[in-house]
Order: structure tokens, then C-alpha cells, then sequence
């Protein structure tokens, strides 16, 4: 019994080893099979490829208009060879029709850049940034939070176990009194002054913006549409100064920027940071300012000298009767 069944498992072995090798070496015919196929494509590729080549070579492109003898321009995409000047128009043959393999891939036409970005009316402290520095000096926490761990930590620690010693000490009535409501009033008034105390987080002083351009793109542009973005990015201390040295406005345009200062500094990067209120002054060529009291002062003197004509006029008619 025990030899036959080793028979038979010997069997089974050896018809799952021959099964095994079959299939294997079916996979490998099917590799070399492939492999034999795309070496054929890539060589009938190739022929393909040098015939049209060979083609070109003995049919090149006849450029010259046999019509106006003009210079023709042809399309291998669309297939045509169009004259610019007659208007005559040709099918090209096949084999100079477009192929990647030989004429490489087709160069995108010019596409104009992209619109510059439009800045948009944001809040003032929208885009404000909080650096590690400033939240470390004003600890990074709520008010709320830490009034209220102050009250469980002192109503655990400090005065309910000061009460109950207290109470049961061998004091006197009015020396336990008066400990128990010094220690209360003394834990009261301090939960009243972390209550109250303002939270440094919350200022708006310490917000940092970022400059929508650097110091070197605003030259010779107009200072209103300067004042109007750093308004719109969050600064909210900006002044406009003119300069007042035009006379004749050939050179230098009028209204147009000289130089921003940021905190006294005429030179500062895209993207840099700066708190919310810094000072910031733009500069601009404008013409003088007239002063009115000095047009004033002539018109008045013109009119006294012509009212003294007129008084003398008077006078010497009067005399003359």
C-alpha cells in the first residue's frame, strides 16, 4: 500500500516538473517571439524611414513660384505649399508630408506672458504673519485658559488647605478669622488681576506684512497707484511727500516715484516683512506749489495803484474848473 502510493506521488511530481518546464519554455518562445517582432517593426520603421528620406532627396521641394517665379512657403503639417504673392496654392507628395521621426516635434507658437497679478482690497491684518520670536514674548496662550488653570491650581493648593489647618489649629477665634479671610481676599484679588490683564497676542502691533514689490521695480511709476497697494497689502501708516523739483517735466514726469521709504530705509525686497504700522514715505516729482498769499498781495497792489490813478484823475478835474 505504501509503495503504491509513493508511486503515484512520484508520478504526480514528475508530471507537475514537466508541466512546469512547458510552461516555461512556451514564456520564453512568447519573449523571443516579441522580441523578434519589434527588432522586425523597428527595422520596417527604418526602411520606411530611409525611403522617404531617399524620396526628398530626389523630389526636393520646388521653393521658386513657377507662376510669378516668387518665393513659396510651405506647411508639412498641413500639406500645402502656398505662394504669398499669386496666391497659388499645392498639395505636397507624401513624402514630404510631416513626420516626427525626421522633422522633430512641433514647436508650440508664441504664447503672450501672463496678466500681472491684481491686487485686491483684503482687511488690514488678513495677511498678517506672527513670527516665533513674538509669540514666545507673549507666551502663545489664551487669557481664559490660564485664569482658569490659576483658579483649579489655587483652589487644590493654596487656600482651602490653609483653611482647614486653620480651623483646626489652637489659635484663637479672632487670629483664625482673620488668617482664613486675609488668605481668601489675597487668592480673590489675584484671580481679579489675571483676569483683567491684558492678553499681548491680541495686539495688533506685532502683525508682520510682506511688501508687494522691492525698492527697485516702483521706479518712474505713478505714486497713487504705489500708496494704493501698500494700503491694500495692510500698511496703514503711509504718507505721500512731493518733492517739488520739476520746471519743466521732460526728464522726470510728474507724479512719478522717486524713492520709498520704509522706516527710514530707501531699500527693501519683494516679500519682505514689516509690522503693520512702520512708517512708510513716498517720495514724488511734482512742480512747485504757487502761494496764493503772494498772487493775493500783487492783485491787491494793483488794484490800490489803479484806485490812486483814478483819485489823482478826480483831482485834477476838479482843479482845472
Amino acid at each position: 500500500m505504501d509503495q503504491n502510493w509513493l508511486e503515484q506521488e512520484r508520478l504526480k511530481q514528475e508530471r507537475l516538473e514537466a508541466i512546469r518546464k512547458e510552461n516555461l519554455l512556451r514564456r520564453e518562445q512568447d519573449m523571443n517571439r516579441k522580441m523578434i517582432e519589434r527588432e522586425n517593426d523597428k527595422n520596417r520603421k527604418l526602411a520606411e524611414l530611409n525611403q522617404i528620406r531617399q524620396q526628398r532627396i530626389d523630389n526636393p521641394i520646388q521653393i521658386e513660384c513657377p507662376r510669378c517665379c516668387g518665393k513659396r512657403e510651405y506647411d508639412r503639417r498641413k500639406g500645402i505649399i502656398k505662394c504669398p504673392f499669386c496666391r497659388g496654392e499645392e498639395e505636397l507628395i507624401e513624402a514630404h508630408r510631416y513626420r516626427r521621426e525626421l522633422d522633430g516635434p512641433i514647436v508650440p507658437a508664441y504664447s503672450p506672458p501672463p496678466p500681472p497679478p491684481v491686487y485686491r482690497r483684503q482687511p488690514v491684518y488678513q495677511n498678517m504673519r506672527y513670527n516665533a520670536n513674538v509669540q514666545k514674548k507673549s507666551g502663545g496662550g489664551d487669557t481664559a485658559l490660564w485664569v482658569i488653570l490659576l483658579v483649579l491650581g489655587f483652589c487644590c493648593c493654596f487656600p482651602i488647605p490653609v483653611t482647614i489647618l486653620t480651623a483646626r489649629s489652637k489659635m484663637s477665634d479672632g487670629i483664625k478669622v482673620f488668617l482664613i479671610v486675609s488668605t481668601w481676599c489675597v487668592f480673590l484679588l489675584m484671580g481679579m488681576v489675571a483676569m483683567y490683564m491684558p492678553d499681548s497676542s491680541d495686539v495688533p502691533q506685532s502683525a508682520m506684512i510682506e511688501t508687494p514689490f522691492s525698492s527697485e521695480e516702483i521706479e518712474d511709476e505713478n505714486y497713487e497707484e504705489i500708496v494704493d497697494q501698500l494700503k491694500r497689502a495692510g500698511f496703514v501708516n503711509v504718507t505721500a511727500q512731493p518733492m517739488e523739483d520739476l520746471v519743466i517735466g521732460v526728464v522726470k514726469k510728474e507724479n512719478a516715484i522717486d524713492k520709498v521709504e520704509i522706516n527710514g530705509k530707501d531699500s527693501f525686497d519683494k516679500y519682505e516683512q514689516f509690522r503693520a504700522d512702520v512708517s512708510i514715505k513716498v517720495f514724488y516729482h511734482s512742480y512747485p506749489i504757487k502761494n496764493e498769499n503772494t498772487s493775493d498781495t500783487g492783485e491787491t497792489s494793483t488794484d490800490i495803484a489803479e484806485q490812486t490813478d483814478l483819485v489823482d484823475e478826480t483831482t485834477t478835474e476838479v482843479s482845472e474848473e
